[in-house]
């Protein structure tokens, strides 16, 4: 069966880069997962709409290259790693730090495959059901950037059950590296990565 879902991915992906927007976009997976790149900038057509440079022609079967927006709000956000931030909670696919809440929006790819897309940054005065208060000071921490890492820190053991490794960012405590946040893209199997968010708050003691 893998070998057979390997040959359809393959020929799928050499007609996709054939013409338009759809073209483009498979030239684009290529390169994210040959690269090892965090974001795609590929989201839903349903989000980049809400953009006010939305532009119908990177629209692609329900899905869209990011406007030029939030393409900016992704290159703000990645000069951000390593640094240290109070943390208000997440919700979902929101996390707030400091005075700032990044929604990651996902990248729906075929409808089987996902990815993490994207982020989009708005002020904290637009959310509701954060913490008024910060619950903890965390650093935010890079996959794709070691130089980011404390030097005590490593991150959690992979999966044995996953067929690749885990690509996005950690939200880790500043005082004891517990992961409070994991957002990113996940290969539970070679052949279907998936977009999570995943919120683990402290247990009480």
């Amino acid at each position: 069966m893998r070998s057979i879902r390997k040959g359809l991915g393959r020929n799928i992906l050499s007609r996709m880069f054939e013409t338009g927007a759809a073209g483009r976009r498979a030239r684009q997976i290529f390169e994210v997962c040959k690269e090892g790149t965090v974001f795609t900038k590929s989201i839903k057509d349903e989000e980049a709409k809400k953009q006010y440079d939305y532009d119908a022609d990177d629209e692609f079967g329900g899905s869209c290259f990011v406007p030029n927006s939030i393409n900016a709000d992704c290159d703000e956000y990645m000069k951000l790693i390593g640094c240290e931030f109070d943390f208000h909670g997440a919700q979902d696919n929101l996390v707030r730090l400091n005075n700032v809440v990044y929604e990651f929006l996902v990248d729906p790819n075929d409808g089987y495959r996902s990815h993490l897309g994207a982020v989009r940054i708005t002020p904290a005065s637009e959310h509701t059901g954060f913490f008024p208060n910060p619950v903890a000071k965390v650093i935010l921490i890079s996959t794709d950037n070691k130089e980011s890492w404390p030097d005590e820190w490593t991150p959690p053991p992979e999966n044995p059950y996953h067929d690749g490794p885990f690509s996005g960012f950690y939200i880790i405590d500043a005082d004891d590296y517990h992961v409070w946040c994991q957002i990113g893209t996940e290969y539970g199997d070679s052949y279907y990565p998936c977009f999570v968010t995943h919120y683990s708050p402290k247990g009480t003691s």
